[in-house]
């Protein structure tokens, strides 16, 4: 096999499924909610905030400035991205919980297909938000946010799933806009 051939065998392999599709979204999720038990933490011993204060669906947030761009701001967002379609409810909170389950097992199968490594990647950060904003929806019935940019204007208070979902998705079209899928050759007789 001479070194073009063992290159195009090569980029027409489908990536390490296991790795893109359990480590790495694993990984992302211990990160995420390591993150979120320490901002919970912290809210608890600056303020008095119950580590549980997300399951409370009167808590309208805390903030604590960390420097001039930048705050913790303990906020439960009971929505998706960016707080929409918040609001109360424990059927939107599992049909929520259900709909992004659904969404994340597609992902997990179509990391099998993708043939680039920068799709699998970008779809294992998904993959892992996903999962992470998942469980704090179904341990609090809402989503533990903290990171707070508002001072640069940025009016959005996230998380590390959220970071890791966006990640993905600035991915994916980077992949489309980039990666050029080479057309299967028939095999050879």
């Amino acid at each position: 096999m001479t070194n073009s051939e063992n290159s195009s065998s090569e980029a027409s392999r489908s990536p390490n499924w296991a790795l893109y599709a359990l480590i790495l979204p694993a990984i992302f999720v211990v990160a995420d909610q390591v993150s979120k038990f320490w901002a919970l933490d912290f809210f608890k011993n600056k303020f008095g905030t119950p580590i549980n204060i997300c399951a409370d669906p009167e808590f309208g947030g805390v903030s604590h400035e960390v420097s001039t761009i930048f705050d913790l701001t303990l906020l439960c967002n009971r929505g998706v991205s960016f707080s929409m379609f918040g609001g109360e409810g424990d059927i939107k909170r599992w049909v929520l919980s259900a709909f992004a389950l659904i969404v994340t097992a597609f992902l997990i199968y179509y990391v099998s297909k993708v043939k680039d490594r920068l799709s699998a990647l970008s779809f294992a950060f998904i993959i892992g938000g996903s999962l992470g904003n998942v469980i704090d929806r179904i341990r609090f019935g809402a989503v533990v946010d903290f990171l707070d940019f508002s001072e640069i204007k940025f009016n959005y208070v996230f998380n590390i799933a959220d970071s890791c979902i966006t990640a993905g998705v600035i991915g994916l079209i980077l992949a489309a806009i980039f990666i050029k899928e080479e057309p299967e050759e028939p095999p050879k007789p």
